[in-house]
């Protein structure tokens, strides 16, 4: 899935803070977790209209201890 391999690059930037990921359709849970995952100092992140994350990727994300902002 394209969206997964993207956000499996993006999780390498450990220093990555804001991600707009709106409007991605084809982005899911995988893909959301593996940016959790590597990102840990992420404080924005939206993801509107990302029809496929649902709680699995939203629970990854309150993992991320800096996360202020989601929307």
């Amino acid at each position: 899935m394209v969206c997964v391999w993207r956000f499996t690059h993006a999780a390498r930037c450990v220093s990555l803070t804001e991600v707009n990921a709106a409007k991605l359709a084809l982005l899911t849970d995988a893909g959301v977790q593996q940016l959790a995952a590597g990102c840990r100092q992420l404080r924005a992140v939206s993801l509107e209209d990302c029809l496929k994350v649902g709680d699995p990727g939203l629970e990854a994300l309150a993992a991320c201890p800096a996360l202020e902002t989601l929307n």
